[in-house]
C-alpha cells in the first residue's frame, strides 16, 4: 500500500476518533462505524476493539458527562497535562507545546480553551495528515516534511506519553463499554501509530 493511500485511511481514523471524543449525538455509532474499514486496512488486529456497545444515547450522554465534564470534576479528564504534569491542573508545559505546534503548522487553535483534550489533538493530527498528504500530491517533498515532523512530534511526544493512563481512567471510571472501549482502542491505535512512525524513520 502506497503512501498517500494508508494516510488516507489514517485521516478518516483520526477525524472520527477526535469526532466520538465530542459530546455524543444520534450518530456516533456511525462514526464508528466509518473507522471500521480504514482499521481493517492498516491494522487488522485492531478491529476487534473498535466500540460496539449497545447503550442509548441518553445513557452515553450520561457517562460522558461524568467522565469528561463534570458537574464538579471529570472523572477522567480528557486533558493530556493532567497525566503527564499536575493532576487536577491544565495548561502546563505540555499545553503550550501543543499551541507552538499548531503555530508551526498554521493551524486555528484560537477557539480552543485548551489545547491538550483528546479531541482537539485528535483534529489536528487529521489536518497534519491531509495537509502532508496534499504536499505529497502536489509535489512539494520540502512541506510534506514539514507536517511529517510535526505531526510525528504529536504523536511520540504528546498523545503516546499519556494515551495509556487515559485509557485506564476511562476502563475504571466509566459506566458504558462504548466510551470504555473508545479509550482502549484509542491507546492501541496511537501506539501502533507511534511504532509505525519509528520504523518508518528507520527505512
Amino acid at each position: 500500500m502506497n503512501n498517500a493511500r494508508r494516510n488516507r485511511y489514517r485521516e478518516t481514523i483520526y477525524r472520527r476518533l477526535s469526532e466520538s471524543y465530542y459530546p455524543p449525538d444520534a450518530a456516533i455509532m456511525e462514526k464508528v462505524g466509518d473507522m471500521n474499514d480504514c482499521v481493517c486496512e492498516i491494522y487488522p488486529e485492531l478491529v476487534r476493539y473498535l466500540p460496539n456497545g449497545s447503550e442509548g444515547l441518553a445513557e452515553l450522554q450520561s457517562d460522558y458527562n461524568r467522565l469528561f465534564v463534570g458537574p464538579v470534576r471529570p472523572l477522567a479528564p480528557p486533558y493530556g497535562s493532567i497525566y503527564r504534569e499536575s493532576p487536577g491542573r491544565v495548561m502546563r508545559n505540555s499545553s503550550y507545546e501543543v499551541l507552538d505546534l499548531c503555530g508551526k503548522a498554521g493551524f486555528s487553535a484560537d477557539d480552543v480553551l485548551i489545547p491538550d483534550h483528546i479531541a482537539f489533538l485528535l483534529e489536528f493530527a487529521e489536518y497534519l495528515l491531509r495537509r502532508g498528504n496534499s504536499c505529497l500530491e502536489s509535489g512539494d517533498a520540502r512541506d510534506a516534511a514539514r507536517f511529517a515532523d510535526i505531526f510525528m512530534e504529536l504523536v511520540t511526544a504528546h498523545l503516546a506519553r499519556w494515551a495509556r493512563d487515559f485509557s485506564q481512567r476511562v476502563s475504571e471510571r466509566s459506566d458504558t463499554a462504548f466510551y470504555r472501549d473508545l479509550a482502549l482502542f484509542t491507546d492501541l491505535f496511537i501506539h501502533e501509530e507511534a511504532d509505525w512512525l519509528a520504523k518508518s524513520r528507520e527505512r
